[in-house]
């Protein structure tokens, strides 16, 4: 992962908490939206979701 993704994620690990839900369910659609644009499917993004999230409490 590069430093750029792992600030990324660092942000949103932080900010994430604070969101209302009508937000965090904001950011998923997102989230599902760009994968479908770069043509990824969903057991990916969830498997990087996971490994990026133990990167994160790993920081």
């Amino acid at each position: 992962m590069t430093e750029k993704e792992k600030k990324i994620l660092k942000n949103f690990a932080l900010i994430i908490p604070q969101l209302s839900e009508t937000d965090k369910s904001y950011l998923i659609g997102l989230g599902e939206g760009m994968a479908l644009r770069t043509g990824q499917n969903q057991k990916p993004v969830k498997r990087r979701a996971e490994q990026a999230s133990r990167e994160v409490e790993g920081m």
